[in-house]
């Protein structure tokens, strides 16, 4: 059964279950700073727009497996562009 979603909006609100456990367990190896959107925009811009074919589940492994080093280093570079 294929799952459609109408925006980036809807699919953000049916991934932000597994983006809460992400910042949840970074909280707990005490590394905080990092956000349910940190995360969603890093994932975004620099792993899922090189994707064809994107399943749910997919992206659910993509946000557990995401490290905190790869989204603070992603925060760091946004702030020096702006």
């Amino acid at each position: 059964m294929d799952i459609y979603f109408s925006s980036q909006e809807d699919l953000y609100q049916r991934l932000v279950p597994a983006l809460r456990v992400k910042v949840r367990n970074f909280k707990r190896m005490s590394t905080s700073g990092v956000r349910e959107k940190d995360i969603w925009d890093y994932l975004k811009s620099n792993k899922w727009n090189k994707v064809n074919g994107l399943t749910l589940s997919g992206m659910v492994q993509d946000i557990l497996d995401v490290t905190y080093t790869e989204v603070l280093e992603y925060i760091a570079m946004k702030q020096e562009v702006i």
